[in-house]
Parts: structure tokens; C-alpha cells; sequence
């Protein structure tokens, strides 16, 4: 995040995430999906707990508010607050946080890239020499 940090001209250390779980149902709620989460949910809280600023889970299904209910108990408070649940209408959820143009267009936005892409002022190599920095300095500040 170090570019985005000069770019904004203050220092970002959060994220924005985006979740979909469209088709997710009660099949996939076993004893050891919830383990799993539980250790994924704990080792992040553990290890990263600033890091997460926001996540949208969008598509989600009525039966998914059952599993939330669930995994939402192995979560902090302070966590809880940063999980934004939507349903199969979560664009004008999304805008609250991305703008249109850099929303990608299958999510109903206008941004061309995908998800197998690294767009983002880190790999654009026009703003890295106007910022004065390398990608290996880039890579040391991770």
C-alpha cells in the first residue's frame, strides 16, 4: 500500500474487499468449513486485526444469514462493524465505497479489468517514476 499512501499523500493501511457467494448454501456449512473459518477468522484477527477496513459480501442468499449467524460469533465486535452483508441488488451498496469507473463491469461497474489483472497506481510505471519509486522499492516496503 505504500504507493496508494503516496498517492493520497497520508498513510493507508486498510483494505476494501469485495466477497461474492452466490450459490453458497447450507451443503457448505460441515464441521470442517466452520473449523477452517474459525482458524482463518483467528489467525487474521490474531495476526492483521487493522487491516481489514471494509468488505461487501454480495449475492448473498437468505440461507447465507443463517451461516453468518454462525461465523459472525467467532468474530469481534470491532469486526463485525467492517462486514457489509447484500443481497443480489448490492450495486448501490457497492458505490457507497467504489466509485462506477473503478468498479469491474461484471459487478455492474465500467472498469474493463479483471480480477487476474494487478490494476492499481502499483503497477503503473508512469506513476511509480513520478513518485520516485522502483518496484523493488516497492517489494522492501511490504
Amino acid at each position: 500500500m505504500p504507493v496508494c499512501s503516496h498517492l493520497a499523500g497520508r498513510h493507508i493501511d486498510t483494505t476494501f474487499g469485495i466477497m461474492d457467494v452466490k450459490g453458497v448454501g447450507m451443503s457448505h456449512l460441515t464441521g470442517e468449513t466452520k473449523r477452517l473459518m474459525g482458524l482463518i477468522t483467528k489467525y487474521d484477527q490474531d495476526h492483521y486485526p487493522e487491516l481489514l477496513g471494509h468488505i461487501c459480501i454480495i449475492n448473498a442468499p437468505s440461507v447465507f444469514r443463517l451461516i453468518w449467524g454462525v461465523v459472525k460469533g467467532m468474530l469481534d465486535a470491532r469486526t463485525q462493524g467492517k462486514i457489509e452483508i447484500l443481497g443480489t441488488d448490492y450495486l448501490p451498496g457497492l458505490l457507497k465505497w467504489v466509485d462506477i469507473n473503478n468498479l469491474p463491469e461484471f459487478l455492474g461497474g465500467r472498469s474493463k479489468g479483471s480480477l487476474l489483472e494487478d490494476i492499481g497506481p502499483w503497477s503503473d510505471h508512469d506513476v511509480l517514476a513520478r513518485l520516485g519509486l522502483s518496484d523493488d522499492q516497492l517489494r522492501e516496503a511490504e
